[in-house]
């Protein structure tokens, strides 16, 4: 990103808004260079329209900007050094078995709003339907035909290094996958593991299972 518009991102994080004056000031730009660099902003959706500011004083409007929800995402973010410290701390404690037990809770939570398998559905719609269950929670997910059956590829893992640490994540991913299909699923592969994808194999010949 330009400087002066990393900047500009900058003083109204800090500040919550900004008008073209301030920004120029702290800048040390003209306010013709501020409002070009914030269109730019705006155009990538970056920075709210302008709003009039409410001043205790009369005098000409003065209108600030803020940054919209899209913009946090150019904000440094340390989840996984929270994640990573609480499961240590999880496994810390007196039962071994409490961090699997955890995140079976929130694969149930997440499992609950995920599409089910029902009756009728061929193991083509569902596994389809499980793929893009995974696109809409972060997972880049596609289906592969295979002599055997259909596999789930996930190109990417959400948790970063986490399951190198944590192989409990790459068991909760599998049960996450498992709820979603009739057919009990088969992993062939996690990349915690030095694999390209996390892969789930659904033969053909497997016998039908509700999983809930």
């Amino acid at each position: 990103m330009h400087e002066k518009r990393r900047r500009i991102m900058d003083i109204i994080k800090e500040k919550g808004s900004a008008t073209v004056n301030e920004l120029r000031n702290q800048l040390a730009v003209t306010g013709v260079t501020v409002r070009h660099h914030l269109d730019v902003l705006h155009s990538q959706g970056l920075v709210t329209e302008p709003k009039v500011r409410r001043r205790k004083l009369p005098g000409r409007p003065q209108y600030e900007y803020r940054l919209t929800e899209k913009a946090a995402e150019h904000f440094p973010k340390r989840y996984d050094v929270l994640a990573l410290n609480l499961m240590h701390e999880i496994k810390c404690g007196d039962s071994p078995l409490e961090l699997s037990a955890v995140l079976d809770g929130v694969r149930r939570r997440i499992s609950s709003v995920a599409p089910k398998p029902e009756q009728g559905n061929s193991l083509e719609e569902q596994v389809d339907n499980a793929v893009e269950f995974l696109k809409e929670q972060g997972y880049e997910a596609r289906r592969e035909k295979s002599s055997q059956g259909l596999v789930i590829h996930i190109g990417n893992c959400p948790y970063e290094n986490l399951p190198q640490q944590h192989p409990e994540l790459c068991q909760m991913d599998s049960n996450l996958v498992t709820s979603m299909i009739e057919t009990q699923p088969e992993c062939m592969g996690v990349m915690a593991t030095g694999y390209k994808t996390c892969s789930y194999l659904t033969r053909y010949e497997e016998n039908s299972l509700l999983h809930v």
